[in-house]
């Protein structure tokens, strides 16, 4: 972001109302212009393409996209932009695991207008946006966290690796799921990265082997 320039802001929120709202109440400060609001990760993903962002202002709950998903998908897209997560629901287990996959903060929509725009504000100056209450705690859950294979896998992954366990195909993982067969692979193949593994069986070994699954 170039000083003097607005800040160009990306709402992704499901909540029809909610995000029409927030969007009003950004786009009426001086210094924040709304690019546009997406309701899941792929319009997301398509918007971040085609706009110059500043922040990425999103719930962790969109539909069958899981917010950790989004915010990985998100932060290969434009490593630059600052991705906040604002959500109804505080809990610091949510944000450590939100931060540890590149969220630069962590809101929760019972916080004053003004502390989600202050929020904006220190976000794009590169500092950690959170309530000092919660930073603490999230900051004990991340450096008591023991750092091993797929440490880094989502709760939806793992979920796809007990299906693909028990000999389910991309597509029978799909139907359970209600998600979209483009959807599945994606999952397993992200699996297949995160474990370092070359094929869908190695992988689904090395969880088993590391303790991931039973």
């Amino acid at each position: 972001m170039i000083l003097g320039e607005s800040i160009q802001i990306l709402i992704v929120e499901d909540h029809t109302v909610f995000a029409e709202t927030m969007s009003m109440a950004l786009s009426a400060q001086s210094d924040m212009n709304v690019v546009g609001v997406a309701k899941d990760g792929s319009e997301a993903a398509s918007m971040l393409r085609s706009y110059h962002c500043d922040v990425v202002l999103m719930d962790m709950r969109l539909g069958e996209d899981e917010g950790l998903d989004v915010i990985e998908r998100l932060r290969l897209l434009n490593g630059e932009v600052a991705i906040l997560v604002l959500t109804a629901v505080r809990d610091a287990r949510s944000a450590a695991f939100a931060v540890s996959h590149g969220a630069a903060g962590f809101l929760t929509k019972d916080m004053p207008l003004s502390d989600v725009i202050r929020g904006i504000r220190d976000s794009v100056r590169g500092r950690s946006v959170m309530e000092p209450s919660m930073a603490t705690e999230v900051l004990s859950i991340l450096s008591g966290r023991r750092q091993r294979v797929g440490d880094n896998l989502t709760k939806r992954e793992i979920e796809v690796l007990h299906m693909l366990d028990a000999g389910n195909s991309a597509a029978e993982i799909a139907g359970s799921l209600n998600i979209s067969l483009n959807t599945a692979r994606n999952h397993i193949a992200r699996i297949i990265s995160k474990l370092e593994c070359h094929s869908m069986l190695e992988a689904v070994s090395t969880a088993r082997r590391e303790g991931i699954i039973d």
